[in-house]
């Protein structure tokens, strides 16, 4: 599905009741068609995008037959060896606090629901300008 053009989709019945279902979301808000369709188009995009991390992740795991917490554990020693407090101090302390926080591997599913939540922050904030400029 992620190789399937998202700028010339394939147009059917469920693809338009996708799209129909996404910008009765909106409709309402106090956007604007084409920001309706924007918005929407910001949400899709960083949805794929995260999909496509996820899939390109599961497949470097099948290739390789290494998941991320074994190639995390032959990264550590080179990365102890070329990661000097000197050169790297602020790359160093967030490495640190993650893995304190998180643990060796960073689970992708944190990422995606902290950006996610960032991107919806920010149509909020879009939204709420519109409604005072009305």
């Amino acid at each position: 599905m992620l190789r399937l053009s998202s700028t010339r989709p394939p147009l059917g019945p469920n693809f338009l009741q996708r799209m129909e279902t996404w910008l009765k979301v909106f409709d309402g808000v106090g956007l604007d068609e084409l920001e309706m369709e924007l918005v929407e188009g910001l949400l899709t995009d960083y949805v794929r995008g995260a999909i496509r991390s996820a899939v390109e992740a599961r497949e470097v795991e099948q290739r390789t037959g290494i998941t991320d917490e074994q190639w995390m554990a032959l990264a550590q020693p080179t990365l102890a060896e070329i990661l000097e407090p000197d050169a790297f101090p602020v790359l160093r302390r967030v490495g640190e606090a993650m893995k304190a926080a998180y643990g060796p591997v960073w689970e992708r599913e944190r990422g995606f629901e902290f950006g996610l939540q960032r991107v919806l922050d920010g149509i909020e904030v879009f939204i709420a300008r519109k409604r005072e400029e009305a």
